[in-house]
């Protein structure tokens, strides 16, 4: 009797459907689990919910001494800015504001020194290129104004990088 190597049949394994998507869920399921909701708003509540709504162009930034835990996000070490601003358009609020501080923050590098996947969005600013930004900004007690969406995620909605370049 001769045997041909079409005579044997290997066992196949086949998995129920709905064991397959289970199994896929599984594979894929811890990466949106590390998902971070973000409170956002359409411009027109910005604009309802800021004190001041303008479109300025930064003149300089400095760290200050305020080391804190990020409002909102109390896990995150972060450093306290201060940029000085120089009003283009006030759109909303004191038409005879010139010059504001905008108080911001960004990580501190000495206790954050990884990134922080789905971290905030951060602003940072570079008077050298020019560019203007729209803001929308809540005016604190001390007189300086914050990003009208927050602290965790200014970059994501309250200020906005224009596109075209100012002098």
């Amino acid at each position: 009797m001769k045997v041909h190597a079409n005579d044997f049949e290997l066992p196949t394994v086949m998995l129920p459907l709905h064991v397959g998507i289970a199994l896929l869920t599984l594979l894929v399921l811890p990466a949106s689990l590390l998902a971070r909701l973000m409170e956002g708003a359409t411009y027109e509540e910005m604009y309802d919910k800021a004190d001041l709504v303008v479109i300025a162009k930064p003149l300089s930034s400095k760290d200050t001494h305020e080391h804190t835990m990020l409002p909102g996000l109390e896990s995150i070490h972060v450093v306290g800015i201060n940029t000085d601003f120089e009003s283009h358009l006030v759109l909303k609020g004191d038409k005879a504001v010139k010059r504001f501080v905008l108080h911001h923050y960004k990580l501190n590098k000495r206790l954050e020194p990884l990134p922080i996947i789905n971290g905030p969005t951060f602003i940072s600013f570079d008077p050298e290129d020019h560019h203007a930004y729209l803001l929308f900004l809540i005016k604190e007690p001390n007189g300086k104004y914050a990003p009208g969406s927050g602290q965790v995620d200014p970059a994501a909605f309250s200020v906005i990088k224009l596109s075209s370049v100012t002098e």
